[in-house]
């Protein structure tokens, strides 16, 4: 059941992320989550197909699970995840700069009270959880809406 939640998760977080930056050849967007504190902030859009690559930005309390995560996800899917290491403080802030230029990861993990700012400077977009809805904690959640909208994933 665990297994199932992370995936569906990432793919949440890995369409969204895919929405954020609609123009260039890499998808830019947000992010996938570990715990409550922390967010996917993705977009909407297909999952690339078997071969394609997807960048996400992690600080180093989370470099080693989200490494591992990777080597999962591409046995599943067929899609490599770059696995980046920043310092928790930048990442929102490079995100930001970079999204609009095309540039940046798909997906970042931050904690959930930079959702509001991200929103405001256009570098998310609403996440749509569908049936997983039910299976993530409701104040876990809640933590990434912003405006009643839903913008990450814990």
């Amino acid at each position: 059941m665990r297994r199932s939640i992370i995936a569906t998760a990432m793919a949440a977080g890995l369409t969204l992320a895919l929405t954020a930056c609609g123009g260039s050849t890499t998808p830019a967007s947000p992010t996938a989550g570990g715990g409550a504190t922390n967010q996917a902030t993705p977009t909407t859009s297909a999952p690339p197909a078997n071969g394609g690559k997807l960048t996400i930005w992690v600080d180093e309390t989370r470099i080693a699970g989200f490494k591992k995560l990777g080597e999962q996800f591409k046995t599943d899917t067929g899609v490599t995840l770059d696995v980046v290491q920043k310092p928790s403080g930048d990442i929102a802030e490079d995100f930001a700069a970079q999204v609009p230029t095309g540039k940046g990861p798909d997906m970042i993990v931050i904690a959930h009270d930079n959702t509001g700012n991200l929103v405001k400077n256009g570098v998310v977009a609403p996440v749509e959880l569908g049936d997983a809805t039910g299976d993530l904690n409701k104040a876990a959640l809640d933590g990434f809406r912003y405006e009643g909208q839903l913008y990450g994933v814990p």
